[in-house]
Formats: structure tokens, sequence, C-alpha cells
């Protein structure tokens, strides 16, 4: 399949993403940029809660339910705003400066969101090689597995999805939001998971992100629309983020959670200023939304819901340190300031609480601390080229915050995302790894795209600065006429917008072109798609290993289980063409027989309990694609791939089954032993 044979999939893709959010937050009265930037977290958090609800009442995950259950949705929001305003069907007037559009921003707000989306639809089609491209990564294995598990099952629940690798009847949770969103596109669209999966991610990147850094930029500069043309070049301008996270891991949901931060941020900050300064009715309307938001993003990756609260304490502590001024009681004064103690103290131990999976995990640091600021600051971690426009425009908004005592808290906000990369990447200390990046596995890439997210508004803080300084002498040559009269003061206005207009298309096609040709940016699109291209040897599943896979289903009934050596891409025989595999990911452990079985196949005739454990299963199968494998996403770490599956290899030297078909060195094989 093509880019251009996949479009009106996307074109699909984008209205799922967008519709059911819109017309929710329009029925709940949300307007404006405000409506454009939070619809697709509103979807995924009405698709992700939606997944977990219809289950109860028995009703599968299919477009048709989903639709329904959207409209009853609206109907209520419809419901409750009537009974809350009266205003309810009043046409509404004005929209506020801060979150409208009036016609002076349409062009920007067209320059805002067609760059973005342009170059981000670019860098990502060229970075994923082809619609139908699998991540080479080892966790992609898992997620579009996920995505074929929900097709068979109809259920999309986080509380459910990890029944593909755990044994029957064990209840877990895996946040399942992005899973949700992808399955609905692609049972929509009926495409195949992989593009399913690759034109959801575009949609997520090209719209859904740039459009909450526009209102975090436009909530950083109230009233700027400067900042919302920056916030869309800017977020296609640093390889962090999106690229990095639809390459390392695969990180997806991670993704997904960290499209949605910029919008999080946006709305939190205004709920908290709005409630400082006893404007609850702002505060109010507001404060549903954020909540929203932050159940899609707590159910794609709940980490970043720990991160969002972590950067708006500066914003927090700043709001009490003007309360406190405005106390008299030295008792008030203690009180407050024992209050945040506390709150703080206990987010702390829930921080490390949540974080103990982290101690287990094997990432390492890797550098010094002198090296990750350098990294950080220049957008350019383990040794990738600079980033040197962002990195510039980053450094002046860095001084711009402090010269603004209203953004000044992000300076905060800024040095926490420093800090636990630089722990991430530098630390010496396992311990302290952990308790302070455990929520985050300890990855660097993690919390080095974390950084990234929360740098970028920093770096459009500069842009806007740097404009103000270079248009600021065009304000002082504008003086009245007094000899000329009203005609050539107006010539005058008209001369003088006429150059502003001109000055901003060129700092509008300097700043594209300054970021969209930074080396670092194309590294990173090379990079990705490294990791997306197939091949001969290919990292986890080679051409010739899908070709073989794509054969299965006129050769293997899906009655029965194939086994496979799960890191060598054997999994992908579920995803692909739905046919049952043992080890559905790396870390399956549907059933004691199948560690029987992947330990001790080889030795079916020596040893009765592996037949036992084949026939109980309805193993029959096993793909054999040898030993090889690795992660294209470079995770620095050397995994045993043949550690717990020794089992599998030799099986037609011992006389335990035959070939039925291969491809190459890829091979098909029969089990014969156990009949």
């Amino acid at each position: 399949m093509t880019w251009i044979e996949a479009l009106p999939a996307f074109v699909v893709a984008l209205a799922i993403l967008y519709v059911p959010g819109v017309l929710v937050g329009a029925v709940a009265g949300v307007r404006g940029i405000k409506l454009y930037a939070s619809a697709p977290a509103i979807t995924v958090a009405l698709l992700a809660v939606l997944a977990i609800v219809l289950p109860w009442v028995h009703v599968d995950w299919s477009p048709v339910w989903v639709f329904i259950s959207v409209l009853i949705v609206i109907l209520v929001v419809a419901v409750v705003r009537a009974l809350v305003s009266r205003r309810f069907w009043r046409v509404r007037g004005r929209p506020d400066s801060t979150e409208g559009v009036d016609r002076r921003l349409i062009w920007m707000l067209v320059a805002a969101i067609g760059i973005p989306a342009i170059a981000i639809v670019v860098q990502t089609t060229i970075a994923f090689v082809s619609p139908d491209s699998i991540s080479q990564t080892f966790d992609a294995i898992f997620h579009l597995n996920a995505l074929r598990f929900i097709e068979d099952t109809g259920n999309a629940s986080s509380f459910h999805i990890d029944q593909l690798v755990v044994p029957p009847g064990t209840r877990t949770f895996y946040p399942a939001a992005w899973h949700s969103l992808t399955s609905l596109v692609i049972e929509t669209t009926g495409v195949s998971i992989p593009v399913g999966a690759n034109i959801t991610n575009v949609a997520i990147a090209a719209f859904a992100w740039p459009a909450g850094l526009m209102l975090l930029a436009r909530t950083l500069l109230p009233g700027s629309r400067v900042a919302i043309v920056a916030a869309g070049v800017l977020a296609a301008a640093v390889p962090g983020f999106p690229l990095l996270m639809v390459s390392f891991g695969v990180l997806y949901p991670y993704f997904l959670a960290l499209a949605f931060l910029p919008i999080a941020l946006a709305l939190g900050a205004k709920v908290l200023l709005h409630a400082f300064h006893g404007e609850w009715k702002s505060a109010a309307t507001d404060l549903w939304l954020v909540l929203v938001i932050l159940i899609a993003i707590g159910l794609a990756q709940p980490a970043v819901v720990f991160a969002w609260a972590a950067l708006l304490v500066p914003l927090v502590v700043v709001l009490v340190v003007g309360l406190v001024r405005t106390l008299r009681r030295p008792v008030s004064k203690v009180l407050v300031w024992a209050i945040l103690a506390v709150a703080v103290l206990v987010f702390v131990i829930v921080w490390i609480y949540e974080g103990r999976l982290g101690s287990t995990t094997p990432w390492v640091n890797y550098t010094s601390p002198q090296a990750a600021l350098w990294e950080a600051v220049t957008y350019s971690k383990s040794g990738t080229p600079l980033a040197l426009a962002v990195g510039i425009l980053t450094l002046l908004g860095l001084i711009r915050l402090v010269m603004r005592p209203g953004a000044r808290w992000y300076l905060g906000s800024w040095a926490i995302g420093l800090f636990l990369f630089g722990v991430a990447a530098s630390l010496p200390s396992w311990k302290l790894r952990w308790m302070i990046t455990g929520l985050f596995y300890r990855d660097p890439p993690r919390l080095y795209a974390l950084f990234t997210v929360v740098s970028i508004p920093v770096a459009i803080i500069g842009a806007v600065w740097l404009w103000q300084l270079a248009t600021s002498s065009m304000s002082s040559q504008r003086q009245p006429g007094t000899d000329a009269g009203a005609t050539a003061e107006n010539a005058g206005r008209g001369s003088s917008a006429t150059l502003s207009a001109t000055l901003g298309v060129i700092a509008i096609v300097v700043l594209v072109a300054a970021t969209q040709g930074s080396p670092a940016v194309w590294h990173q699109v090379n990079a990705t798609r490294a990791t997306y291209t197939a091949g001969a040897k290919a990292p986890v599943l080679s051409d010739d290993e899908r070709t073989l896979i794509e054969r299965l289903p006129r050769e293997v009934p899906s009655t029965v289980l194939i086994a496979g050596d799960p890191w060598t891409g054997t999994a992908y025989a579920y995803a692909l063409v739905n046919r049952p595999v043992l080890n559905p990911h790396f870390s399956a452990r549907i059933s004691p027989y199948a560690g029987v079985i992947n330990a001790g196949l080889n030795q079916a005739k020596s040893n009765p309990a592996v037949c036992q454990a084949v026939r109980t299963l309805h193993v029959e199968y096993v793909l054999d694609f040898g030993t090889f494998a690795k992660d294209a996403g470079k995770t620095g770490f050397g995994f045993n791939f043949t550690a717990g599956y020794t089992g599998l290899g030799g099986l037609v030297r011992a006389g335990v089954a035959t070939e039925v078909d291969h491809e190459g060195s890829a091979r098909l094989l029969k089990i014969t032993a156990c009949s």
C-alpha cells in the first residue's frame, strides 16, 4: 500500500480523532482555539472510558456501538449543561480575547495548523517508509498483537487488554487509550493493523500535538498571535518529540500521553490562576476539561499525569507566596506553608511508591551531568546533530522568562523536566535513579522526550521575544501626522501594516527553513526510518519472514496455536494474519504449559510432559526464524533472545517436527512427535 492509497483511511482516522471531541466539547460550551486543541484529548478520554464501560453492559467494541454511545454522551452533556445554565441555547457573542478566534487570527491559525501538519506528515511518512511498515522494535509486537486481540474479543478495556499475555482469569490493568483509539480506526476503515497504527500515529503527531502546544503558548503569552505561529513551527522542529517516541521502544501509549501534556499544562495553569484569584466560575469552567484530559493521559500512560502535577508545582509555589503576602496573621502564614509542605511530601511519597517498578528495569545512565545539560539545551541526545536554531531560541526564552513575572513560574517547570532527564541520563546511584525516575522506568529516552515537550514552550517564548525586538523600531516610527492630515496618517498606517505583514511572512519562512533544514530533524527522520525498514536482515521481522507469515492462512488452521521465539518476530503471525501464537510477546505467560513447550519441545520424544503440554494447548506448528534478533530502537541493553526458548531449536534434527513451508531461511514446521 502507498501513502496515497492510505489517504482516505487517514482522513477517517483524523475524523475519529476530532469529531467526537469537537461535538462533546462544543455542546459543553468550549469554543475557539481551546476547542480545537482539546478535542483529540476529549475523544481519547471518551473512547478509553467507553472501552471500560461497554463490557460491563455486555456490548462489544465496534464502530456502531461506539457511535451510538458517543451520541448518548453528547445528549447527556447537553442535558447537564442545560440544567446548569439557562443560557445554553443562546448564541454566544464575541469570544474572550484569550480563547476566541477573531478575523485577524485566521491567517495565523492557518499557518499555525498547516505548517506543522505538512512538516510532520512529511517527516513521519518518510520515517515510516510505507503505511504497512512495522516498527522493528520489541514492544511493537505487543501493541500490534493487542490490536488484533481487541478485534478478536470485542473488548478494548484497560482491564482486559493484558489478557493477551497473562493467564486466563487474571485481573490486571494496562492503560489502553492508544489501543482503543487505534482499534476503532482499524475497524472503521478496514485497513490492516500496521496501517491503522501508522496512520493514527501520524494524525496524533501532525494535529493533536501542535494544537495543544498552541494553547500552552497562548496561556504563557496571553494575547500573542505570534506565539501561536511559533508554536506551530516549533512543534515540528526537534528530534525528541514526536519522532523519537515512535521509534524507540516503541512507546505508542507514552507518545499519545505526551502529545496531550501541553494542553493539560495550559488548562491546569489557568485553573490554578483563576482559583487563587478567587475567580471560581472561571476555574470551574476549565476544571472539568482538565479532568477529562487527565483521564485521557492517565488511560494512555499514567506516569505523565504525575509529570503534569510535578510540572505545575512551581506555579503553585508562586501562587502560595503571593497568597501568604496578603495574610496578616503569622499563624495563617505558617498554616498555609505547612499545608503546602505536607501536600508536596505526600506527592513525593506517592511518586516514589508508584515508581517502584523502575527498580527492576535494566536501563542505565550513560553520560555526565554536564553532558546531559548540553544535550538538553541543544536537543542533541547521545551526540546527535545540534538543533541549533531551537537551542538558541530556548536560551533566549530562558532569559525572557526571567524578565517576565507572569510566566516566570515556567522556569521551574523547565528545571524540573531538565532535572528528571539529567537524573536518568547521568546519576550513578542506581537506587536514587529509580526513586526519582522509577515512574519512567529509569529510561533516559522517555525523560528526554518529556523534557523536549516541556522545553519547546520556552523556545516559543524566545521566538516571540526575538520578533518583538526585531519589530520594536516600527512602533516608534509610527507617529501621527500633524501637518499632512488624516489621509497621510491612514496611508502611513496602511503602509506600516503591510510592512509588518511582509516581515511576518519573511520571519515564518526563515524559521521554517532554519528548523526544517536542521540536520537534527533529518537525522531523527532517518533514524526512525531505519527502525521501520525491513529487508533481508531486518532486526525483528525480515521480508522473508513476513512473506511466510502471510501464507499461513492457507496452511495453518485458526483453531491451533503456533509456537515460536517471539524475539525473532514469530509473534507477528497473530497481528498480521490472525493465527494464534503460543508466545504473543516475549513477556507472555499465558500458561505453565507454555514454558514446558518453549524450554523442551525438542525433547518431546523423551519427555512425556512435553507432548502433554502440546496437546493441552493445541500447539501443532512452529515458526522457526532462527535466533537472530535486535531492537532497531537501539535500547543499549543486551537481551538474551534464546533464554526460555531453547526447546524450540533443532526440532527437525531431533525428529520432533517436519518442514511444511519455507521462505529463505524462515521455516514453518509441523509437530509430528506428539501426533
